[in-house]
């Protein structure tokens, strides 16, 4: 804050304790003859008292002389037509009375507006009279119109204006929760109003949510021109020495724009202003600028020097979870449902841009018209670049793909199809000239394909039903690109860089698991198998260079839950150790940086999962319990980070895994999970279409159904958990039927559903499960045979059918119950024979021992009664 502004605003504090008489007097002592700065103070103290104007309850009466002004009226009075009913408001400069049209003609409601006894000075006339001429040439549908005016008898201006039988704008939305997307469009129809007054050359100059009345039918309505503008003056009845541009014209600071503050000249970009403070807690639920409790001096000294929070960083905040009474000041709209880590991501970006340009406090980078505010909203919800965004060219390329997935689709795979058959015979060259021109347009292509044409197509069709065809056909003619220019050795370092960058992308879309993928798990591991080799070299050329030591470490990590997902023991506890290596090496070269503390407990958990995969239990669970403490630690520094939490959840369930590998630690596992499932239930509330987080609570279920089941022996429980773990990621799969992942998650859930009702009896329906779900995991076996997810699941299933035909050749006798117990023999002996060939393989994934007591014990059951 400069000292200039601070001086004003001890002087104006002190003049606020001055009684009126004494004012002026006192304002020429403080100020000491510097005129610049006792204007200053009287249009801060103007605005103060003008503050709450027409029709907000609790302004400050305007000091005005006593003079033989009649009464107000009465209910039961008539005023031209118009029979009085009662007040409806009442604020400093007048009051608003519900009234009927009492001439017989028709039956009409309306609002007459009258001046507060006391206060029809000749300047208050004039600015009512002012108002009424302003009305008469207003007409539009979301604008109250004036149905009627005229004079008293004793020469005081009255009018009626159409009767708004709604409520508030702030109230209605935290009535009717709106989302973001019809509150946009609520404020549209608000901006159509202002379009029309400003055609017709009126400024408002008063936009606030208190001028506002949405009806029944949501329509939103504009009230009181009382201080509205009229940019031609022609046929104005104004009368002497009115200033119709000065700050003293009444406002309220927290809406009014700079140079309104200022007491500068204004123009539409002062609405425009006033729209966007409108615009921000509308879509935020809280304020661009805190009100404080020193008063108007401190929030116009804010307004003047300070630029506002972006919409999306301001929802994440304490302030959008406190009421109106918490904060002492108007209340405010509830925000958009979804919670805040939602809403910010809806708001970050194009949102943010437009709100934030309207709300400039140069009228010059302001949006020039209220027209052109709407119309970038509109471009907004109808998907398209906004001018409010910088026009790059991967911004407007992301826009197109979002309006026209399936058409980009095939568009790319033409693209690639061109750079594939023209790129090869460029790269041919070795003519030493050519090679910088070559690098170039590698650099350039490779871009191109990776950021917009592999990444952008396959996010933006990643959730489209039926397009997996054709992301696979991107994938495979990316592939073969990028194959094309790794073969030619690549020495150019930014070239490396960006290749290493797309083998990466490649290898996520092929399939990272978590990810919404193709289903190439193989495939996936070759790319970044691909990009770890380019990322090592660049490491190799400059072994203090920060951003490829993050590089290698995020390959590495990637390659790390490959392993761990496929049974790759050896270069599991590799990968998780360099990527620790790593980040040691980050946290010497820049020891103050946040994001080696955010990256820490996640390696640590990682490296202690490797740790437990490979057998090494105790360490395991010692580096998952060191991670765990720095994701808690981390959560609890900055709790308003949603990310930490998440983060925490998912420690939590991995270290209850761990710890169900322990003997007698069953309890202490389920305690872990209910730990997880605290953190995670309201974090899918706040954002439910987020569909990783609700498949990892669907994981907490089916991990807790497990122990109770085969630790705990606790049947009814263990059926209530699967099936809710079944629940949560059939709901995932079905939302996003382009996720491989969802889809493996269901079918395990699934397979552990059939188990569960196998334990609790109801053998039927656990046959018409398992029966079902084998078909898939036996087709996923078969296209991925490196993931031992699917046979273990399968030798699961196997078992449940066994054990449901041996309960049921127990209920039976002679020749039913001899087949039923042959086919429990053939499922058993399946289930044995597959975990048998797992052992082979060599793989840490071995079948739990419980499990496996139950295959052996059920099949020599089955043996004993066929008399094998």
């Amino acid at each position: 804050m400069s000292d200039r502004w601070k001086r004003v605003g001890e002087i104006f504090d002190a003049a606020l304790r001055e009684t009126p008489e004494r004012r002026a007097e006192f304002l020429k002592e403080a100020c000491g003859g510097d005129r610049e700065l006792e204007t200053d103070v009287r249009s801060l103290l103007a605005s103060h008292h003008a503050a709450g104007e027409f029709l907000e309850p609790g302004s400050i009466p305007i000091e005005m002389p006593p003079g033989g002004i009649p009464d107000a009226p009465k209910a039961g009075q008539t005023i031209g037509s118009w029979k009085v009913i009662r007040p409806l408001a009442e604020g400093g400069m007048g009051v608003v009375y519900l009234v009927e049209r009492e001439d017989g003609q028709y039956h009409q409601r309306g609002a007459l507006k009258f001046i507060r006894h006391g206060l029809a000075t000749d300047e208050m006339v004039r600015r009512f009279r002012r108002e009424r001429q302003i009305l008469a040439s207003l007409d539009h549908p979301n604008m109250a119109r004036l149905l009627d005016g005229g004079t008293t008898d004793e020469g005081l201006p009255w009018l009626v204006m159409e009767y708004v039988d709604g409520v508030g704008l702030y109230e209605w939305c935290s009535e009717h929760a709106p989302t973001l997307r019809e509150r946009l469009r609520l404020f549209l129809a608000l901006c159509g109003a202002v379009e029309a007054a400003h055609r017709r050359l009126v400024l408002h100059r008063d936009i606030k949510p208190g001028n506002v009345l949405v009806t029944a039918e949501g329509s939103p309505r504009l009230l009181d021109f009382g201080v509205a503008k009229i940019f031609s003056r022609e046929g104005m009845d104004t009368g002497p020495g009115t200033d119709l541009t000065t700050l003293h014209a009444p406002l309220t600071p927290e809406y009014a724009s700079p140079e309104q503050l200022r007491g500068d000249e204004v123009g539409t970009p002062s609405d425009v202003y006033s729209l966007g403070v409108l615009l921000y807690e509308l879509i935020t639920g809280v304020r661009p600028y805190p009100t404080r409790a020193e008063g108007a001096a401190e929030l116009v000294r804010t307004v003047l020097e300070r630029d506002p929070v972006r919409p999306s960083t301001a929802v994440v905040g304490t302030r959008v979870t406190k009421s109106a009474a918490d904060t002492g000041t108007r209340a405010l709209p509830r925000p958009p449902t979804g919670g805040p880590a939602a809403l910010g991501r809806a708001l970050s970006g194009d949102l943010d841009n437009i709100v934030l340009k309207a709300l400039s406090k140069e009228t010059t980078r302001r949006y020039g018209s209220v027209e052109e505010l709407a119309a970038d909203l509109r471009r907004y919800l109808d998907g398209r670049p906004v001018e409010a965004r910088p026009s790059t060219w991967s911004y407007r390329a992301s826009k197109f793909v979002r309006r026209n997935r399936l058409a980009v689709v095939m568009g790319s795979v033409a693209l690639l199809a061109v750079i594939v058959g023209v790129g090869f015979s460029l790269y041919s060259a070795r003519v030493a000239e050519q090679q910088r021109g070559v690098a170039e347009r590698r650099l350039r292509d490779v871009t191109v394909m990776a950021n917009t044409v592999l990444w952008d197509v396959n996010e933006g069709l990643a959730t489209m039903p039926g397009t997996t065809p054709l992301r696979a056909k991107v994938v495979d003619m990316a592939t073969k690109y990028l194959d094309g220019i790794a073969a030619e050795g690549v020495q150019d370092t930014a070239l490396v860089r960006t290749l290493a960058d797309a083998f990466e992308k490649l290898g996520t879309v092929q399939g990272e698991p978590w990810r919404a993928n193709v289903g190439r798990s193989e495939d996936a591991y070759l790319s970044f198998k691909k990009a770890l080799a380019l990322r090592e070299e660049l490491v190799r050329r400059d072994p203090g260079h920060e951003e490829y030591l993050v590089d290698l470490m995020s390959t590495a990590t990637k390659i790390r839950n490959y392993d761990e997902e496929h049974g790759n023991e050896k270069e599991m506890l590799a990968m998780s150790a360099r990527s620790l290596e790593l980040i040691a090496r980050l946290r010497v070269l820049k020891p103050e940086e946040r994001r080696w503390r955010i990256n820490s407990p996640r390696l640590h958990h990682n490296h202690g999962l490797s740790l437990v995969n490979a057998g090494r239990v105790e360490a395991g669970v010692a580096e998952i319990r060191r991670g765990l403490v720095e994701f808690a630690a981390l959560a609890d520094a900055e709790p308003t980070d949603p990310a930490h939490k998440r983060a925490l959840a998912q420690a939590t369930i991995g270290y209850a895994e761990a710890l169900t590998l322990l003997p007698g630690a069953p309890d202490s596992a389920l305690a872990a999970l209910g730990r997880a499932r605290v953190l995670l239930e309201p974090l899918v509330r706040e954002a439910p279409e987020d569909f990783g987080l609700r498949l990892r609570l669907g994981s907490v279920s089916y991990d807790t159904g497990r122990i109770l089941l085969l630790r705990s022996h606790d049947t009814a429980g263990a059926l209530r958990e699967a099936i809710a773990s079944s629940a949560a990621t059939e709901a995932c799969m079905k939302a996003d039927p382009g996720n491989e992942d969802a889809v493996v998650s269901h079918l395990i859930a699934r397979t552990f559903e059939g188990h569960a009702l196998t334990a609790v009896g109801q053998l039927d329906k656990a046959e018409a499960i398992l029966r079902v779900v084998m078909p898939d995991l036996e087709r996923l076996a078969r296209a991925d045979t490196t993931d031992v997810r699917f046979p273990e699941t399968i030798i699961e299933a196997k078992l449940s059918m066994g054990l449901v035909e041996s309960a049921r050749a127990k209920r039976a006798t002679g020749a039913a119950a001899t087949t039923s117990w042959r086919r429990a023999e053939e499922w058993l002996a399946g289930a044995e024979r597959d975990h048998d060939r797992l052992v082979a393989r060599d793989t840490n994934w071995k079948f739990s021992g419980e499990e496996l007591e139950s295959i052996n014990a059920a099949l020599a059951e089955a043996r004993r009664a066929l008399k094998k």
